[in-house]
């Protein structure tokens, strides 16, 4: 078991190991600038314009006035 654990230091700590351990880390720092650095800020969201009102509200009150002018009968 001892000579397991000598081993695992020996890889760990070869050279290598450490070498692609700082080019893995260096690369996704570098990644990580360019990706904050060319993020666009998005554009507030403006809310839409509210329609106007039907004009059927006004229609309405015309009709209720009893006046039946407009309406022609055909018999």
């Amino acid at each position: 078991m001892d000579a397991l654990f000598q081993l695992l230091a020996g890889v760990v700590g070869s050279w290598q190991v450490i070498f692609i351990t700082v080019a893995i880390v260096g690369y996704f720092s570098l990644v990580s600038y360019v990706a904050k650095s060319h993020h666009r800020a998005r554009m507030p969201r403006q809310a839409k314009p509210k329609k106007a009102a039907p004009p059927a509200v006004a229609q309405e009150s015309a009709d209720a006035s009893g006046s039946d002018d407009d309406v022609l009968l055909e018999e």
